[in-house]
């Protein structure tokens, strides 16, 4: 009785460690065939600029192409949703930005769950905002727009890329830090809004620092603050908000890696390393700070931390400025 117990005991951990073995191997040879990349908008803008500049340092670390499946649309949901449905082999993995945790407080009909479909490989780094006028606006500091705001409630408008948007919950952020109420006009991308601020018909926006550098440089628009900690090595000149007059404002566009929940740790760990190493290296910074990228690469764990905060963090705000999502 006793000597059949331990047969059945020395099978079964037999066939357990026969059935790890193909696992295993799996994860010391990967990646053995190309790695797919799904981006949730369309080709062009700051993510693929960003990707674009990553790709081949990551091929060649790799020894495997990155093969980008651009999926826009539906606020990145349709292409986070393919990276959540997708085989947890390590083979389709994805860009996920700021909506990403935006989302779930504004849709309650996501076909996937932000915090328990996704395995986080890594925060890439983040994008701070500038506040942006028009060249011959009269405001030419943050102090003298927040002065007219507050005289006159929601007399002045503001464009965003869309209801929700980081850009429109930053500035709900800062209406409320300042004590004002402004007029939201969102658009349906950076280019009209861009367009209706050069030609007077809004009076500000929050834009990454991408979108404004030219026009700033080119004399069309004035940045009278930047959404970071600190200044921005592309705007030294540009005060920050907090230093401003509202201490500890901080906002901000992100961009991250996640893989489908249940890929394997060492595959998740073996992406974080590679990637990592990429953003470390000193071209790379200097290319993603001239788009207005600040490298900030994480741990898995601690990218969950983040993603689980930054959802907290734009709940509150979506909440008590009664934000509904465009139907």
């Amino acid at each position: 009785m006793l000597q059949g117990l331990r047969l059945s005991a020395a099978i079964a951990a037999l066939s357990c460690a026969l059935g790890l073995a193909p696992a295993a191997a799996q994860e010391k040879t990967y990646p053995a065939k190309p790695i797919t990349l799904v981006i949730p908008f369309a080709p062009g803008g700051s993510v693929d600029a960003v990707v674009r500049t990553l790709k081949p340092h990551l091929d060649e670390r790799l020894k495997q192409p990155i093969v980008v499946d651009y999926r826009g649309g539906a606020a990145t949901t349709i292409g986070t949703g393919v990276v959540a449905r997708a085989p947890a082999d390590g083979y389709t993995i994805g860009v996920v930005v700021d909506a990403h945790t935006v989302n779930p407080s504004l849709y309650k009909d996501l076909t996937y769950n932000t915090f328990t479909d996704f395995a986080p490989v890594t925060l890439m780094g983040t994008m701070p905002l500038v506040v942006a006028v028009n060249a011959s606006s009269e405001f030419d500091t943050l102090a003298k727009l927040v002065a007219v705001a507050k005289a006159k409630p929601k007399a002045l408008a503001y464009g965003t890329v869309g209801t929700g948007s980081i850009n429109h919950l930053a500035v709900e952020l800062f209406s409320r830090a300042a004590g004002i109420e402004l007029t939201h006009a969102p658009y349906r991308g950076g280019g009209p809004a861009v367009t209706d601020l050069l030609g007077g018909h809004i009076h500000l926006m929050l834009m990454s620092a991408t979108l404004a550098k030219p026009q700033i440089d080119a004399g069309k628009f004035r940045a009278l603050a930047v959404t970071s900690k600190e200044r921005l090595p592309t705007l030294p000149n540009v005060p920050t908000v907090a230093e401003s007059g509202y201490p500890g404002f901080e906002a901000f566009a992100w961009q991250g890696i996640v893989a489908p929940a249940k890929t394997p740790p060492a595959i998740v760990d073996r992406l974080q390393k590679e990637t990592k190493a990429v953003l470390d290296l000193p071209e790379v910074r200097k290319q993603l700070g001239e788009l207005g990228f600040v490298v900030a690469a994480s741990t898995p764990a601690e990218f969950a931390a983040f993603i689980k905060s930054d959802a907290e963090h734009w709940a509150k705000v979506i909440e008590t400025a009664n934000v509904k999502p465009e139907n």
